[in-house]
């Protein structure tokens, strides 16, 4: 099983999802300054 982070945004009345994995950087629209990956929140730092 692979382990991911699922962030959904509320786009024009429907949520939209993007998967990140690994070193991939997570984006948000709400906390626009974030500089997380994947992999850090999975371990918990």
């Amino acid at each position: 099983m692979q382990q991911k982070v699922t962030v959904l945004a509320w786009v024009e009345g429907l949520y939209e999802e993007t998967v990140y994995q690994g070193k991939r950087h997570i984006s948000s629209l709400l906390f626009g300054e974030l500089e997380l990956t994947a992999a850090q929140v999975l371990e918990g730092r």
